[in-house]
């Protein structure tokens, strides 16, 4: 009886017993109640819970041998008996009411229900919860929430009706924390995703079923874009799968195809720049898609608005975007020709290399020699790549001698390129306009008296001669650029005529027009006999075109200004009959007429090495030089094809990040481990989405490059 009284004693024979308790029972049994209301506190009772879950695990009473267990058994019967005796005399004696204090004040204290904290509640899917409960009296030591998934218990139900134990198999139990001392207790629920509901536990007793509903705002789970385009382009439809930016030619027709997460009552495209909205309607096969169909006509920014049955709308953001690409005229680029001098047997070739946005249907070449027919033919497009039709070549040999070509004619050329425009009909655009002069079959070459007598004389007509073919040159090429001018402005005419600011340019060309004639008189009154006829005809083709062009500048009239062009090179052509065919050479060969009849080209070579020149010097200026190259076509391709390694490289890292985590989801064990996981794959989706908006931005910026290697590697990416 000693021995049992000695609390101390015994804390250490169990302590000898198991060492791994460190001292606990000895601390627990040497506890008093340190609070005010006769309680431990937090830290007290974490030590006492500790040697008691010690004693539940391993069974203190094993350490007394049963033998001894067995004696005080036996020497507590004649204590029972007595007990009973004295229990069987009160039975039967008098019963006594007692006072309602004295019988309060014996009445064992119990644990009162908790008040628990949300209590029935409704959450977003996939947030969080946390559940309190807090004791108002005693303080139980372990309390459990209990919960159990509605969805589970309904599949359990359809599966077995019979078996009462199908609901109570889906429950799952949380021990719930205490916050220190206080008498609450805590439990923390993560990615809530299905109805349920839970309960709290606690020694022998339990609260009421609390139930958690799952609300979900509608979300935008994929856009994808399907693309019908206009007859222009010549493409098949498309659709682009998981995209939030597309580019699209004017004319197309676009459709937003928006997969949620739950189906809504009202959805619309708000548009960035007025507000104005476009109606998001149901698709009749799937609830869980809506459509909104545009035509393409400008470019364009929305936002993308849901609303559900229950008035909630999307919280995530959602923009989508258009770009809309014009219809480009193709672009020509000689490659081969150009002015030229020729003879009247020779066969010369014209080249040139053809770049559209989408595809040219047709090119040819035009030409005539000075007062005759225009011949205009279409040439054989040829691809410059089988994978694109965007860049082709034509080409084309005029031969002379079949036109029947004479010395000192002019012809003049263009080329021409045909697509279609946005209503489908065909759209010509043509090049500059080139001339081509027939020189002469003979030139005679005279030598000059190289007596000194006549030296001086020669050299007077020699410097007189000089200074007439200057002028001749000079009225030759103004009478060029005056062509040249009246070109470009008949290039710029639509269908319906000139344009209203040609007038204001058909102004100027008549200025330039009348000065060449003015030119054209001054060098008449000292020309010889011989050149009467050439100088009669050049001025009358000039005052044909004057008159042509004055109509012209007012009435807007094609017909009118194809009737100056053509007077305009009559003009050219007669100017051409003035330069003379004989030629005087001296010993200073560098004074020799021979040289300046062949000024045009000698000029055309020293322009080209001036080029030269200028670009060998701008070497030195390193930051304009740096400034050109950042703004040239070879500098935007590489900076597109660093991008396009870039995002080659970040594609194939996550790629290997997506199967590390598809092998570990296969290996996983335990449903924390697949909430992992599966919130991984979510952050890697956002990643891949990021990746794709930055292709669809790269692609942009591709398609409004027109070079074969810009569309090569279009169709690399895509």
């Amino acid at each position: 009886w000693r021995s049992i009284k000695n609390v101390n004693g015994v804390a250490r024979i169990v302590e000898n017993r198991y060492p791994q308790l460190n001292q606990r029972l000895i601390t627990a049994a040497e506890l008093r109640p340190a609070r005010a209301d006769g309680n431990f506190t937090f830290l007290q009772r974490s030590v006492i819970d500790e040697a008691l879950n010690h004693d539940v695990k391993n069974q203190w009473l094993s350490i007394v041998p049963t033998k001894r267990l067995i004696a005080l058994a036996v020497a507590n019967i004649p204590g029972l008996l007595a007990v009973c005796g004295v229990g069987w005399a009160l039975w039967s004696s008098p019963k006594v009411s007692l006072s309602p204090l004295i019988t309060e004040a014996s009445a064992p204290s119990q644990i009162l229900p908790p008040e628990v904290v949300p209590g029935n509640t409704e959450v977003k899917k996939g947030s969080s919860l946390i559940v309190t409960a807090k004791f108002p009296g005693k303080v139980p030591s372990q309390v459990w929430l209990v919960r159990q998934s509605l969805a589970s218990t309904e599949i359990a139900g359809e599966s077995s009706e019979n078996n009462s134990n199908s609901s109570s198999a889906s429950e799952d139990k949380l021990l719930m924390k205490r916050s220190l001392g206080d008498p609450l207790f805590a439990a923390f629920l993560n990615d809530i995703r299905e109805p349920m509901e839970y309960r709290i536990e606690y020694e022998s007793d339990a609260s009421p079923k609390y139930s958690v509903t799952v609300f979900e705002c509608p979300e935008v789970v994929r856009v994808d874009a399907q693309l019908s385009y206009p007859l222009y382009t010549q493409l098949d439809a498309k659709e682009v799968v998981d995209t939030r930016r597309v580019s699209a030619p004017i004319g197309s027709t676009l459709t937003w195809l928006v997969h949620l997460t739950k189906p809504i009552v009202k959805g619309a495209l708000i548009a960035k720049a007025d507000g104005q909205p476009l109606e998001l309607t149901q698709d009749s096969s799937d609830p869980l898609l809506v459509r909104c169909e545009i035509q393409v006509a400008k470019t364009g920014e929305w936002q993308v608005q849901l609303t559900d049955a229950d008035g909630r709308q999307n919280e995530i953001a959602v923009s989508l975007k258009l770009n809309a690409l014009a219809n480009k005229e193709p672009v020509l680029q000689l490659t081969s020709g150009g002015d030229a001098i020729v003879s009247a047997l020779q066969e010369f070739e014209v080249a040139a290399k053809i770049n559209d946005d989408y595809v040219v249907t047709s090119a040819g070449i035009g030409y005539q020699l000075a007062g005759g027919e225009l011949i205009e033919r279409p040439l054989e497009i040829k691809l410059a790549s089988e994978k694109s039709k965007k860049e082709s070549t034509v080409a084309d040999i005029i031969d002379f001698e079949s036109l029947k070509a004479e010395p000192e004619q002019l012809l003049s050329y263009y080329l021409w390129a045909e697509d279609l425009d946005e209503q489908g009909e065909p759209r010509r655009v043509t090049s500059d306009i080139y001339f081509v002069e027939v020189r002469p079959f003979e030139e005679i070459f005279r030598q000059g008296d190289p007596s000194a007598d006549q030296q001086q004389q020669q050299q007077n007509q020699q410097s007189q001669g000089q200074q007439q073919g200057q002028e001749g040159e000079e009225l030759l090429e103004m009478q060029k650029q005056i062509i040249s001018a009246t070109w470009n402005i008949a290039r710029s005419a639509s269908s319906k005529g000139l344009p209203p600011k040609a007038g204001d340019d058909l102004e100027v060309v008549l200025d330039s027009q009348e000065q060449a004639m003015q030119m054209l008189q001054e060098q008449a009154a000292e020309a010889p006999p011989e050149a009467e006829a050439a100088i009669a005809q050049a001025g009358s083709a000039m005052s044909q075109a004057a008159e042509k062009l004055a109509s012209a500048s007012k009435s807007l009239s094609k017909s009118e200004l194809a009737q100056a062009i053509s007077a305009e090179q009559q003009a050219y052509q007669s100017l051409l009959k003035l330069q003379t065919r004989e030629n005087q050479v001296g010993r200073q060969r560098s004074h020799s007429s021979s040289q300046q009849q062949s000024r045009r080209q000698q000029n055309r070579q020293q322009q080209l090495d001036q080029l030269e020149l200028e670009e060998r010097e701008n070497r030195y200026q390193d930051e304009r030089r740096a400034q050109e190259e950042e703004k040239s076509p070879e500098s935007e391709t590489r900076q597109i094809a660093s991008r396009l390694r870039e995002l080659a490289m970040r594609q194939q890292d996550l790629n290997q990040q997506l199967r590390d985590v598809e092998a570990a989801l296969q290996a996983a064990e335990t449903k924390e481990q697949r909430e992992e996981l599966e919130q991984r794959l979510e952050r890697l989706r956002q990643q891949q989405q990021q990746i794709l908006e930055d292709a669809d931005e790269l692609q942009q910026q591709m398609q409004e490059n027109q070079s074969s290697e810009m569309q090569e590697a279009q169709q690399q990416m895509e």
